[in-house]
């Protein structure tokens, strides 16, 4: 998430849809579905060089990233989180 926030303020278009991409995947192997879909549009609007409207869709990624990480502390505990910082 903090690659894609850095990307998005430098507006690397490239450098966006990988990191999308990427979290794209990831989320669709653990059925984070909302996460997938934020990260399609992203890497779409990436690919298209329209950073526009990118940031309240990288808000809502990030929304469903929370959620998910929710989740998997109610049903697995807090050990299954990186410790703060550590994903940057």
């Amino acid at each position: 998430m903090v690659r894609l926030r850095q990307a998005l303020a430098q507006r690397d278009a490239a450098e966006l849809r990988e990191r999308a991409h990427y979290l794209k995947g990831s989320s669709l192997m653990i059925g984070a579905k909302i996460l997938a879909q934020c990260c399609t549009t992203l890497e779409q609007m990436a690919r298209d060089s329209d950073l526009q409207a990118a940031e309240p869709v990288l808000g809502q990624a990030m929304a469903a990233l929370k959620a998910v990480e929710d989740e998997l502390t109610r049903e697995l505990g807090p050990v299954v989180l990186p410790a703060e910082g550590s994903a940057a």
